[in-house]
Formats: C-alpha cells, sequence, structure tokens
C-alpha cells in the first residue's frame, strides 16, 4: 500500500532472487535502497550523503541510519565483487530492515491517514 511501483518491483525482485544468489540479493536491495532516496528527493552525489541527507530532513529516523548503513555495504561488496560469501541469515535480515523501511515511508502514511478518515467519518456520522 503506499508503495511506489518501481521500488516495489525492485523490492519483489530482490526477494525473487535471494534464495538463487544471495550478494545478487544484496546488490539488489542497495538498489532499492537508492530508489527510495531518489523517490523522496535526497540530495547528495553518492548513496551515502543520500541517506545522511534523509536522516537529516527527518524523512528517515536516525535509527534506520545503521540499516541503511547495512545494506549499502553489503550492497557495495556484492557490486564490487569482493570475495565473501553472503550469509542467508544477513540477507534475510536485511530483507527486513529494508520492508521495515519501506512500511515507514510508504505504507504506514496511507493506512494512518485512512483510518484517519475513517475514525473522523465515523465521529460526524454519530454527532448528526
Amino acid at each position: 500500500t503506499g508503495v511506489p511501483q518501481n521500488i516495489k518491483t525492485a523490492f519483489e525482485s530482490a526477494l525473487k532472487v535471494k534464495n538463487i544468489d544471495t550478494a545478487i540479493c544484496a546488490l539488489a536491495l542497495r538498489r532499492v535502497l537508492e530508489a527510495i532516496c531518489k523517490d523522496k528527493g535526497a540530495d547528495g552525489h553518492n548513496l551515502e550523503t543520500m541517506i545522511q541527507n534523509m536522516v537529516d530532513k527527518g524523512i528517515l529516523p536516525a535509527m534506520f541510519d545503521d540499516a541503511c548503513w547495512i545494506v549499502r555495504q553489503l550492497g557495495n561488496s556484492a557490486a564490487h565483487g569482493d570475495n565473501r560469501t553472503f550469509s542467508f541469515r544477513h540477507i534475510e535480515q536485511t530483507i527486513d530492515f529494508m520492508q521495515n523501511i519501506i512500511t515507514y515511508l510508504y505504507t504506514l502514511p496511507v493506512k494512518i491517514e485512512e483510518l484517519r478518515k475513517t475514525i473522523e467519518a465515523e465521529k460526524s456520522t454519530s454527532h448528526a
């Protein structure tokens, strides 16, 4: 709910490859994070500065800064072909972080607004 199509598609693509190649999944999750930064109008010349800009503007709470750092680091390692293993557990946790970021930025505002309108409408009809 409320998630832009390009971000939804990119996130779903990351989920599809997690059981095939954890490095590609890490790279795809980094891509999702960058798409979110661009969608939210973050300023910066790289992903690190865009994330910091979103935290500075209050778009993302500071507690998500570390989660974004993890997504960025794993994605960078995957992109540069570093000789490392990406554990399934770490990828699962990273997916969870991204899901929470997406929920916070896109889904929660829509759901909160929908429920607020419903409650307001119920209040106005019960007072009529």
